[in-house]
């Protein structure tokens, strides 16, 4: 019942960006020590095979080395999405240089995997059915209004999306009581609060993602060096991401499951 009325009430939404924020600051040996294993992992099989993870950005094509630097880009930051939410919720301290991918974090692998295909065809159908309906009805419309109402119904999906996130932390610190149901039912009345904090926690690795990747379309870095710290930069943007996510989704967890409340 306590978990019920709690859920009614609204997130605070700056307090809460303001800690997942600060969270990745204050710990940032911790966090270091996280990714650290992860950064030579990747870098090395990078620069053994030939930077794929840049050569990708330049000419676009997909290859096997491609595929398989994507994957370990995939592994570690589900790795470090459960590190740093186990950090936050169970002061957790990783040792440096391991890599950690067990049970937890494929079970996070696997709710990613579910959630991100529901959506891709959620969105899909009521795409489908939006272009059908119009057609049907006759109503000419144009390019631009074809991108708002793409961005529309994305937004109204993830809406419902995010209130089923409280299952990455459950999950991170081994609590199987809650599930995607319950997540949902518990953010009831706050998707726009966590949909909008998803997109904050995220804007500023994003951003920096982002430009790396235009950086290097536009450069194309030639050398053994130059192409190694194009990956440290992409790797950063994309790790960076992970961290921010992981004390985002502990700062929720601790309002919405307020009994599981333990961290730092």
């Amino acid at each position: 019942m306590e978990n019920r009325q709690k859920a009614k009430s609204p997130l605070p939404l700056m307090s809460t960006l303001r800690q997942s924020f600060m969270f990745p600051v204050k710990n940032f040996r911790a966090f270091a020590s996280l990714c650290l294993g992860w950064y030579i992992l990747i870098m090395v099989y990078e620069a053994l095979t030939g930077f794929p993870m840049v050569y990708s950005l330049q000419d676009g094509e997909d290859t096997l080395r491609g595929v398989v630097s994507g994957m370990l880009m995939l592994f570690a930051n589900i790795s470090v999405l459960v590190g740093g939410c186990r950090m936050a919720l169970e002061k957790y301290q990783p040792r440096p240089g391991y890599i950690y991918f067990r049970k937890r974090e494929l079970r996070i692998l696997g709710y990613s995997l579910l959630l991100g295909f529901s959506f891709i065809c959620a969105a899909a159908l009521l795409l489908m059915a939006f272009g059908w309906s119009m057609e049907f009805i006759g109503i000419e419309y144009n390019e631009w209004f074809s991108w708002g109402m793409v961005l529309l119904l994305c937004y109204v999906l993830f809406l419902q999306l995010v209130r089923f996130y409280l299952i990455y932390p459950a999950r991170a610190v081994n609590n199987r009581e809650m599930s995607l149901i319950k997540s949902f039912k518990l953010t009831k009345g706050n998707a726009n609060k966590l949909a909008v904090g998803f997109i904050l926690a995220s804007l500023p690795f994003f951003v920096f993602a982002l430009l790396t990747e235009a950086g290097i379309a536009a450069v194309s870095p030639q050398g053994f060096f130059a192409n190694l710290l194009c990956c440290f930069f992409l790797l950063t943007g994309s790790l960076g991401d992970s961290i921010l996510l992981s004390a985002y989704y502990a700062r929720i967890y601790q309002y919405f499951v307020p009994a599981d409340k333990n961290a730092a």
